[in-house]
């Protein structure tokens, strides 16, 4: 078993060249540049490259850069920085020869950096980003092998390119649980149930499969990306990139762009308002609790405030930075709460008025969630309704 592991390991080393370990996303408004010295005209050339990398994260765009107020911003990166500092980091090459560089760390403020990309009129892709499980086959001649989530030092091309993109990415165990739901076969014809089926244990909201075959041409690429919840669905493309590592950037790159035409916050997304919003299914104090700090954990929630409860429905005054279905996109992704109606939609028979949203109210503190939230007073205010349902409580991880 353990000279299997070790030509498991060789296998996937062997097709794409070692590269620096995987490591978790970046913070999204950290950018990172490999720089000769700490002169400063080292640093003036790195923060202008360091601020496009966080504005292609944030933005969820890579061709952010060509718009003429960032063309213009990048001329002073330094104006938007808040920390940065030197890092040594240690790459592995392909001969199995270590190297150090040395790196610029800058940290860019956050509302600069949103507002300049609202000027140039891009979108603003929060931190509720869904987590991307990768199920990665590659065929060289005749031999197919599924990447594991012990490989990972053998996949820079893939790693490195989900943190320049600001995405927590994990491979699956790929152990006998993953193997007895989704074949090795299964995966290179694209049986997108038998991914959804794998997937199930690992608690990701999305999956790509991506299947790399070595031909005298290149690498010819298929990938699919996979939404995992009850509103499931798949993107598909294809590509021929000249090595491994194009193919696996390109994965990644790929996914990212789609991804962010969903859940990208567009300015016209940016409409404050206050709403009412109604909780089901919150059967208990644990379930209170859960509600409220999963909804100020939001980006977009501004305030929120508990004003009922009946039964088993909960009644929260919350303040929005973005537009009720902007609110139902995010919710989508991260699948705690299922949306039942927000105001604009169909089935919503709210008056154009509550469509719009009111005034965003004076910011107050969270409060502390109370197992009796029986106890909490109902108020006379009328705003437009979102209504959500809790989904039940399950494991991260399913055996």
């Amino acid at each position: 078993m353990k000279k299997l592991e070790t030509c498991r390991h060789a296998f996937v080393a062997m097709l794409l060249g070692c590269g620096m370990a995987g490591v978790a996303a970046a913070d999204l408004y950290t950018g990172t540049v490999a720089v000769a010295n700490e002169s400063a005209t080292e640093r003036a050339r790195a923060l202008p490259i360091a601020l496009q990398e966080v504005l292609v994260k944030v933005s969820g765009s890579t061709d952010t850069a060509n718009q003429p107020e960032v063309r213009d911003a990048l001329g002073s990166a330094a104006d938007y920085v808040i920390d940065s500092s030197y890092r040594q980091q240690v790459r592995s090459g392909s001969n199995g020869v270590n190297s150090t560089i040395l790196n610029l760390v800058a940290s860019f403020n956050t509302e600069s950096v949103n507002g300049l990309l609202r000027r140039a009129g891009k979108p603003v892709w929060t931190t509720q980003r869904p987590r991307l499980l990768v199920w990665l086959v590659i065929e060289s001649g005749t031999a197919r092998q599924v990447a594991s989530s012990t490989q990972t030092a053998a996949l820079g091309a893939l790693m490195r390119t989900a943190e320049e993109r600001g995405f927590d990415l994990i491979l699956p165990e790929w152990d006998y649980t993953d193997q007895a739901r989704a074949s090795i076969e299964s995966l290179w014809l694209g049986d997108l149930r038998s991914v959804k089926a794998a997937s199930t244990r690992y608690g990701t909201t999305a999956a790509l499969l991506a299947r790399l075959r070595r031909t005298d041409d290149g690498w010819n690429s298929r990938y699919s990306l996979i939404a995992l919840g009850r509103n499931s669905r798949s993107e598909e493309w294809q590509a021929i990139h000249p090595s491994a590592s194009a193919a696996l950037e390109g994965a990644v790159a790929g996914s990212a762009n789609r991804l962010a035409a969903r859940y990208a916050i567009s300015p016209e997304d940016l409409v404050n308002g206050t709403y009412t919003v109604r909780v089901d299914r919150v059967h208990s104090g644990s379930d209170y609790g859960r509600t409220l700090a999963y909804l100020k954990e939001l980006d977009v929630v501004r305030d929120i405030e508990p004003v009922g409860a009946r039964s088993d429905q909960l009644e929260l005054r919350v303040d929005l930075g973005v537009t009720p279905r902007r609110l139902a996109a995010i919710l989508a992704a991260d699948e705690v709460l299922d949306v039942v109606r927000v105001p604009g939609s169909d089935t919503d028979s709210a008056s154009a008025e509550g469509d719009q949203g009111y005034a965003v109210a004076s910011a107050g503190a969270l409060p502390e969630p109370e197992p009796d939230s029986s106890a909490i007073p109902r108020i006379a205010e009328s705003f437009a309704v979102v209504e959500l349902t809790l989904r039940p409580t399950t494991s991260r991880r399913r055996d």
